[in-house]
């Protein structure tokens, strides 16, 4: 009985060690991670501060090569200038001169990092005192966390005010962005550089029955309906012989064969798609709200304020039957693709884990080692994941 006695107890304190041990471990974890990552962004951030000057061509096109009025203030070469100066550029000059797109993109980005600039001060204000301050004893990082609360505590009562105040206040500023976005979206199209352009009046009609799209003078009568009736029709032709893309060299060859196929536009295939230019903005926009065929899918699709920059045009002559099917195809082949992404990123997130490389002989050194096994736990599997991550997007590409 007492060498059952002497065993229980003996074993109690190896307890308390490996509990200390982990502990240990996930501080050291956590810090080795901290330092890594701010030594890793501010040798980043010293690169970029030192190439930027150098390389105009990646860091700084727009300030030479677009048009005079679109090209943004030049900033000094100093290292650092640039940081004053970003800060300092007015909200309309990005729209001006990188559009409503851009602006929007930074503008949720810097709206995503006040919200979470504020909600890390408050939280390390309310929050973080009251789970120092719990009775359960916890040690290393996890006396900061709610695990640290006694459950029958009322102090849990601040953490779930606290969330309810943060969900009511997160949904007030998206529902306040979204306001000003409306807003926005309001004064650029009615913006005078914007109604001045032909693509503010011209919508792009995808999926034209050939009965339409072979009768030009049909389609017009199609849409004179709408005010201030339309401009032009243009039928989208096939021209495979033409390469815009070409040499310079080429580029007069080129222009003597547009001309010369101006002329003959009767011998290209139409195409089911056709551009329609309006002589009002309005009467565009109606147009791409309006169910303009009863047919299923016939004229389905109309986008108004077309660029002929974002148009794939070999894409234009797909049927409305393949471009569904082929939507299915992509969005299982993106869900199968993701679902196994997440269990390739797992089982690799498992495996560089130092408690499993310690298994293999080749990295039996980490053990016992705290400050390595700190480092290794806290970089390598997020390293090991951001390169796994990093390579989806190139093979979702390959499904446009």
């Amino acid at each position: 009985m007492d060498a059952v006695v002497n065993a229980t107890a003996g074993l109690i304190p190896s307890s308390d060690s490996d509990e200390t041990k982990d502990t240990s471990n996930s501080v050291v974890t956590f810090l080795a991670s901290l330092i890594i990552n701010i030594a890793v962004a501010l040798v980043i951030f010293v690169i970029f501060c030192i190439l930027r000057p150098r390389l105009r061509r990646v860091y700084a096109p727009r300030t030479y090569a677009v048009i005079k009025n679109k090209r943004p203030e030049p900033v000094s070469r100093g290292l650092f200038s640039w940081i004053p100066a970003v800060l300092r550029v007015p909200d309309t000059d990005i729209i001006q001169q990188s559009g409503l797109d851009t602006y929007m993109f930074l503008r949720s980005i810097r709206t995503m990092f006040i919200m979470f600039a504020v909600i890390s001060i408050a939280s390390a204000a309310s929050i973080l005192p009251v789970n120092i301050k719990g009775t359960m004893k916890l040690t290393g990082l996890n006396s900061l966390s709610m695990g640290n609360v006694d459950p029958r505590s009322n102090w849990l009562w601040v953490h779930i005010g606290f969330f309810a105040a943060i969900v009511w206040w997160s949904l007030w500023n998206i529902v306040g962005e979204l306001r000003i976005y409306t807003h926005l979206r309001m004064w650029w199209l009615t913006h005078p550089n914007t109604v001045s352009k032909a693509g503010a009046s011209t919508v792009l009609v995808s999926n034209v029955p050939k009965s339409l799209a072979n009768d030009e003078s049909r389609l017009r009568d199609l849409f004179s309906m709408f005010p201030g009736g339309i401009r032009q029709v243009f039928v989208n032709r096939t021209c495979k012989k033409l390469t815009r893309n070409h040499l310079a060299a080429e580029i007069a060859k080129c222009n003597r064969f547009i001309a010369k196929s101006a002329n003959n536009m009767d011998t290209m295939e139409r195409q089911s798609s056709a551009l329609v230019m309006f002589n009002q903005q309005v009467g565009a926009h109606m147009a791409a709200q309006t169910v303009l065929d009863y047919r299923p899918f016939s004229m389905g699709q109309v986008t108004a304020g077309v660029n002929p920059d974002d148009i794939i045009w070999s894409n234009l002559e797909i049927s409305p039957w393949s471009r569904r099917i082929r939507g299915y195809v992509t969005f299982a082949i993106t869900v199968g693709l993701t679902l196994l992404w997440t269990i390739i990123a797992a089982a690799l997130s498992s495996l560089v884990q130092v408690k499993s490389l310690a298994n293999f002989e080749a990295f039996k050194w980490l053990r016992g080692n705290s400050v390595v096994l700190g480092i290794f736990s806290g970089v390598v599997p997020s390293f090991v994941l951001a390169m796994l991550m990093s390579v989806l997007p190139y093979i979702l590409r390959l499904l446009l």
